[in-house]
């Protein structure tokens, strides 16, 4: 394997992560991988302007044994009404975890990644990463559907927690992975504060809050990847300058934006750890690149480069998808990549000879997608 793995952090949907600590623990089964958020919900809903109050800090202890060993999780959460929070998770198999929401970009540090440091510009094109806020800050999930609580209905009967009036939801149908389908919710600051095993076990209505509290900015000289905002198809062009690059060829040499100054190009994404010979972890994403290459009359017209993400491999055995004939240069951080504000396995950016973006597509498409996004080309 390449390095392309050690590149994605430890930071799945956590909640959902420590859902996963606690089944395999209670033989329910699961396995730890990053969750997948099944719909984006916006955190800025009509509903949540009467979530409005002053901040709120919240205190979890998760305990459980494993292997005969003691265990726990801490979660706390700080909010200042629904577009600003920050949530700090530190527990086994999850690390150290922050993530910092100010309603616009969100900031995820995790010491133990390559990079300690990432800001989404557009969270809300990154579900899975959004979540981890989402399913504490939940809202009135009647209204507002919630990756924790979909279909929710609310129920009488609820009890304070911690001296603070909550509300009741049953949430269905229930999946396995998460921690409890009826939740207890504060009523004035949309806070998740019971669900399952997790309680919370302390509430502070004069939590210390400084400038930086929900500052997404990185601390000056860190290390940090920053996964830009999408472009969407579009047949005009954007406006966005497509970002310039420099990066090694895999068959020796460099290529650069500069080379392709005045001429439309294609940039086909890839990562260096996908399993080529099966397809195991994206059946589909060789496919879309051969059909890129098809297309392009072999990446002559337009030109297209395929960028390799990740590790070469094993040193003399580049992993390259077998029927790949394009030039292909290697992006060991995947920071080109991350530029186009794509992250899937395999990714495709246009970009038109006036050197803006004409469409970014982040997934392995399909040969109707990419003859629309060629079309949008010169």
């Amino acid at each position: 394997m390449g390095k392309q793995l050690e590149l994605i952090p430890r930071r799945w949907t956590w909640l959902r992560g420590v859902a996963v600590v606690l089944t395999s623990t209670l033989v329910l089964g699961g396995c730890g991988a990053r969750g997948t958020a099944d719909q984006h919900v916006a955190l800025a809903s009509p509903e949540a302007s009467r979530f409005a109050g002053g901040p709120i800090a919240v205190h979890f202890v998760l305990r459980f044994t494993e292997d005969g060993e003691s265990l726990k999780t801490t979660i706390d959460v700080l909010a200042a009404g629904p577009r600003k929070v920050r949530v700090k998770v530190v527990g086994p198999e999850i690390g150290r975890i922050v993530e910092v929401w100010d309603g616009a970009r969100l900031l995820e540090h995790d010491q133990d990644s390559v990079f300690p440091y990432t800001i989404y510009e557009a969270p809300s094109e990154h579900p899975d990463e959004l979540a981890g806020i989402q399913e504490l800050m939940i809202g009135d999930p009647t209204t507002s559907p919630n990756p924790l609580c979909k279909h929710a209905e609310r129920l009488t009967g609820a009890r304070p927690v911690l001296g603070r009036t909550t509300i009741r939801y049953r949430c269905q149908p229930r999946n396995d992975n998460l921690l409890g389908n009826t939740i207890l919710v504060d009523r004035s600051t949309g806070l998740l504060l019971r669900s399952g095993p997790l309680h919370a076990s302390r509430v502070d209505t004069s939590p210390t809050v400084t400038p930086d509290t929900f500052s997404t900015q990185a601390p000056a000289g860190a290390k940090v990847d920053i996964i830009a905002a999408k472009h969407p198809t579009r047949s005009k062009p954007s406006n966005q300058e497509a970002p310039p690059f420099r990066l090694q060829l895999l068959d020796g040499g460099t290529v650069s934006s500069a080379e392709l100054d005045g001429r439309p190009y294609v940039l086909a994404f890839f990562s260096s750890d996908l399993y080529f010979d099966h397809g195991e972890l994206c059946p589909r994403c060789v496919a879309a690149l051969l059909q890129v290459q098809h297309l392009s009359h072999q990446g002559n017209a337009p030109t297209v480069l395929a960028v390799q993400n990740g590790a070469r491999g094993k040193p003399g055995f580049p992993l390259v998808p077998p029927g790949l004939r394009l030039r292909v240069a290697n992006d060991p951080d995947t920071a080109l990549q991350h530029a186009y504000g794509l992250t899937h396995e395999v990714g495709f950016a246009f970009v038109g000879s006036d050197e803006t973006i004409r469409a970014v597509i982040d997934l392995p498409a399909s040969s109707n997608e990419i003859s629309d996004a060629l079309s949008t080309l010169d």
